[in-house]
């Protein structure tokens, strides 16, 4: 492969890593205002679901609190106040 191909790949190559990380700056800033044990949550599948059923509840079914036992049998309780 001649030197300026290889230069232009290389071009190329650096641009699309470039682009990757604003990229993924600009669409990963949801977790940054999350708490470590919100993302500890939306990390596990089976806790994400029982957690945003919670909301759900308090949200559609216009219920008070919701309270949530997740995988590892701690147990929270979501209120909403008026």
């Amino acid at each position: 492969m001649s030197k300026s191909i290889k230069n232009t790949v290389r071009s190329v190559y650096l641009t699309l890593i470039e682009a990757g990380k604003v990229l993924n700056d600009f669409f990963n800033s949801d977790t940054d205002v999350m708490s470590k044990d919100i993302k500890k949550i939306m990390s596990n599948p089976e806790d994400k679901k029982k957690y945003l059923e919670a909301i759900k509840q308090l949200k559609v079914d216009n219920k008070k609190s919701a309270e949530v036992t997740f995988s590892n049998k701690e147990k929270m309780t979501l209120t909403l106040e008026e």
